[in-house]
């Protein structure tokens, strides 16, 4: 009852925790909360290798702050680094104080990196938790700083210029600038 672990800059708190340590393994079932500076996982139960933060959480939600990502699923893999594996769960880099957030991906099975990119099985892409795009199959970048590259291309007929393409081209100059180019043919 109201376990308590520190080790450095991390806590892990749970009703029941079990510490192994030989191997640095931690078992933490009910309420389980683990803090540290990179953000806060808040779980059913953790099972985790302290050395490496790698493990298993079930039922969680994952508030990485500094990365800018928040996840959350029933079951919820964690690599080496910022790498997820999560079950009927859900991914934002929205940080929305309360209530839903302005976007998210939702989906039976995403595979997340941050700095690298995010696939999505059997998913949405909703807005304020309300699915508005259906996503069979899907990868997306996961990347914390603004990335150059294309946007949507517009389509068009119209009887005074025919068909009609647009392909936006997105610059990010540095941080504090960036440049659209479009080509219209």
């Amino acid at each position: 009852g109201d376990v308590l672990i520190r080790r450095g800059d991390t806590t892990l708190e749970a009703d029941t925790v079990e510490l192994d340590r030989r191997t640095n393994e931690a078992r933490a079932i009910g309420d389980a909360l683990l803090t540290s500076p990179d953000g806060e996982i808040r779980a059913r139960a953790i099972f985790l290798d302290l050395e490496n933060e790698t493990g298993e959480l079930q039922d969680a939600s994952i508030d990485a702050g500094r990365m800018g990502v928040s996840l959350s699923g029933s079951r919820i893999e964690k690599g080496l680094g910022q790498r997820y594996r999560i079950e009927n769960g859900r991914f934002t880099t929205c940080n929305c104080e309360e209530g839903a957030p302005d976007w998210s991906i939702a989906g039976d099975s995403l595979d997340v990196t941050v700095d690298g990119y995010g696939t999505l099985e059997g998913g949405t892409f909703d807005i304020l938790d309300v699915p508005v795009l259906w996503l069979p199959r899907a990868a997306f970048p996961v990347f914390r700083e603004r990335q150059s590259g294309l946007l949507f291309p517009r389509v068009g007929i119209s009887n005074r210029r025919g068909f009609q393409l647009v392909q936006p081209f997105y610059w990010a100059i540095d941080k504090t600038q960036d440049l659209t180019l479009s080509a219209d043919i």
